[in-house]
């Protein structure tokens, strides 16, 4: 399960949009997601497929380096510290 929120700063002020839930109910390794990759990472490693692996493995750091970039996560008061 996925919770989320963007905190939006305009004109001065700030405000945090609702907080959204996201969950899957099934593994799907495909897809664009971080978590997709990761299966999808260990899907191939099983299936000794280290070429592919290596691929993927690729995309999912470049997307991680980029969301890094793009977003500041946001301590909230129920994370652990």
């Amino acid at each position: 399960i996925l919770r989320y929120y963007f905190t939006i700063f305009r004109d001065g002020e700030s405000f945090d949009t609702e907080v959204e839930v996201k969950a899957m109910n099934m593994t799907d390794y495909n897809g664009k997601s971080c978590y997709r990759r990761i299966n999808k990472m260990i899907y191939e490693v099983k299936q000794g497929n280290i070429t592919a692996f290596y691929e993927t493995l690729k995309k999912y750091r470049l997307a991680s380096h980029v969301t890094g970039n793009l977003f500041e996560l946001k301590k909230t008061i129920d994370s652990e510290e």
